[in-house]
């Protein structure tokens, strides 16, 4: 496991950003997830530490997609694509290392997911699966009655950062 600590310009940025996604997801009922500022404003920190992880740890040339579109995965690194899923920390011994059913199709065409979770100003990295460790998961419901494939473990991230490299 490996942290990050955001700073307060971190957190102002990422809220600017959190809201410009909530805007653009408004009113959209083909929505995949509750469309609220907080959730797009955890799921961006999770991004971030992500994103500044990697940095601290070597790989110099992964590029966040913080403006982006949905279309788009979290961060790139050269061609490798990675979705950072992300929970308050209070959440995560129940629903981390969970992909959404109705995003598990868009997830499995990646090459790595980084589980994080937040709690105040600092990111918790956990780790990182393959979408293939998700494949013969049966989806299950959880929480608000949403359908979710749980990984039952991730690998250590040291793992993906030697192939990033």
């Amino acid at each position: 496991m490996r942290t990050v600590t955001l700073t307060q310009e971190h957190i102002t940025w990422c809220e600017g950003i959190s809201q410009k996604r909530y805007l653009r997801h408004k009113g959209n009922p083909y929505a995949k997830y509750e469309n609220t500022e907080g959730g797009h404003l955890i799921g961006l920190l999770g991004e971030l530490g992500a994103y500044l992880m990697l940095k601290r740890e070597g790989v110099y040339n992964a590029k966040g997609h913080f403006h982006a579109d949905d279309s788009l995965p979290d961060i790139t690194v050269g061609t490798k694509k990675i979705e950072v899923k992300t929970w308050k920390e209070e959440h995560w011994e129940t629903f981390g290392r969970c992909i959404q059913e109705d995003q598990y199709a868009k997830v499995k065409l990646l090459d790595y997911i980084i589980w994080t979770s937040v709690k105040d100003n600092v990111v918790t990295i956990h780790g990182h699966s393959y979408p293939s460790d998700l494949e013969n998961i049966e989806p299950k419901m959880m929480g608000k009655g949403v359908l979710n494939r749980q990984a039952p473990w991730c690998w250590d991230i040291g793992i993906m950062l030697a192939f990033l490299r």
